[in-house]
């Protein structure tokens, strides 16, 4: 993903008529998927603290029977 935007932005200094148009292109790339990357980041974050939840959930609800019995 780095190399595409390097290219993108290389070419964007070879002709500046067209390097506005090119930089634009790599921003309108890069972001959509910057932004997907990042949903994914925070939903896997998500799944570990709900199994992590559920883990300590779990263990206290087994430590409570232990120490009601």
């Amino acid at each position: 993903m780095d190399r595409v935007y390097f290219t993108l932005s290389y070419k964007k200094y070879l002709s500046s008529q067209k390097g506005s148009l090119v930089y634009q292109l790599s921003l309108t790339m890069l972001w959509p998927m910057v932004f997907m990357n990042f949903l994914n980041i925070a939903g896997m974050v998500l799944l570990i603290l709900k199994a992590g939840l559920v883990l300590i959930t779990t263990n206290f609800s087994y430590l409570y029977s232990l120490i009601n019995f």
